[in-house]
């Protein structure tokens, strides 16, 4: 079931930085920084962002970060 925090689409989930925050034990801001550096895919919905869960889950699958080593940085 998807909370207050993600979004269902057709064909995507997507969650927003404070969700994906909350799964790796990260600050919101360091996620949104990670999409600036363009090392996190997202997408913008008027004037939030949101993270597809398809991007979320090939970062954790590429070793680059995961949910138990919260102090891994992405791209390191």
């Amino acid at each position: 079931m998807c909370s207050a925090v993600c979004v269902k689409t057709v064909q995507n989930v997507l969650l927003s930085p404070g969700a994906v925050a909350a799964r790796w034990s990260y600050h919101p801001e360091s996620i949104r920084r990670l999409i600036r550096s363009g090392k996190l895919e997202a997408i913008r919905l008027g004037t939030r962002l949101r993270i597809p869960i398809e991007a979320i889950e090939k970062t954790e699958s590429e070793g680059r970060i995961t949910r138990s080593n919260p102090k891994s940085e992405v791209g390191s």
